[in-house]
């Protein structure tokens, strides 16, 4: 059975079951006169997102928005392949990433540069989103869900330059997408720093303008949902640089075996209370760091070669 439940007033979250990793990536379900999906997950996640829905009682085809929080796979892979079974449902998505999810090909090459046939093999294909179910939005832009619950588009570049948080006003809570990852048991926080947009300074103001906001909730696409907000948030930053600080000097060379090989140390003690959810940790530090990795020496070489 789909685990899903409620988490907040009428915010309903499904673990995707990403990968068959447990606890790894949520969608979320918000239960108003319009509904509404956050996060699609992966198209190797949608019959788990579909289930989960009826699960806690709704028809998917009752949907009448998927948001999505930027375009990357297990954002926003699958919410093509969730029109199927939501065939009235408008996707929305920041202007900027509008047209990946009309014309996907750019996004899948994208993936198979960076994470190779494994990286598609996992997530599968995302399939092409008709345009006039594509909604672009903008910072700023407020979608009326009901009279008590409207959400507020946040433009939050950094991971993306596509990258959107979601406010809502009946609980103030945030949808983060991938600001920072979460794992709420052991309450560790671990950026996601993948290229081609990462982008050190940028999300670092980014999160920065998110402390000054009146948020009561953090919802983790990665995963779960935490009331710390200013402790979450203020740790994410701090990890990021030091992050910087450790990859810098093999950035310097372009040496991504080497940079890689220490954010795999810096992430195995994070998780190190996690190491008996070993399909997570591996994932995590041992697939995962190079990409992370990968988007430091990326961006200390635009920032060269810029200078």
């Amino acid at each position: 059975m789909t685990s899903a439940y409620e988490v907040a007033k009428d915010i309903f979250l499904i673990d995707t079951e990403m990968y068959s990793i447990p606890g790894f990536t949520a969608s979320y379900v918000l239960g108003e006169k319009k509904l509404a999906l956050i996060e699609s997950g992966p198209a190797t996640s949608a019959t788990t997102v579909v289930e989960g829905m009826r699960q806690m009682g709704f028809d998917p085809k009752d949907v009448d928005y998927i948001i999505v929080t930027h375009i990357h796979l297990d954002h926003a892979g699958g919410a093509g392949t969730l029109l199927s079974d939501m065939p009235h449902a408008q996707v929305l998505v920041h202007e900027v990433g509008a047209r990946h999810l009309i014309d996907p090909s750019r996004m899948m090459a994208s993936v198979r540069q960076v994470q190779g046939e494994k990286g598609i093999e996992r997530d599968g294909a995302m399939v092409p989103i008709p345009a006039e179910q594509v909604r672009a939005v903008k910072d700023g832009e407020i979608i009326e869900l009901s009279e008590e619950q409207h959400l507020q588009i946040i433009y939050t570049p950094g991971h993306a330059k596509h990258h959107i948080c979601i406010l809502d006003s009946k609980n103030k809570g945030l949808f983060t997408g991938d600001i920072t990852t979460f794992v709420p048991e052991e309450e560790l926080i671990l950026p996601t720093t993948p290229p081609p947009d990462f982008d050190l300074d940028m999300l670092v103001d980014t999160i920065e303008k998110l402390m000054a906001m009146d948020i009561e909730m953090l919802l983790f696409s990665h995963f779960g949902v935490t009331r710390k907000v200013e402790w979450v948030l203020g740790g994410a930053i701090q990890k990021l640089k030091s992050w910087g600080d450790i990859v810098r000097e093999a950035a310097e060379i372009g040496n991504l075996d080497e940079a890689a090989a220490q954010l795999r140390a810096d992430a195995s003690q994070v998780l190190a209370p996690m190491k008996h959810r070993k399909d997570m940790y591996d994932y995590q530090v041992v697939d995962f760091m190079p990409v992370c990795a990968a988007g430091y020496l990326n961006y200390y070489r635009k920032k060269r070669d810029n200078a």
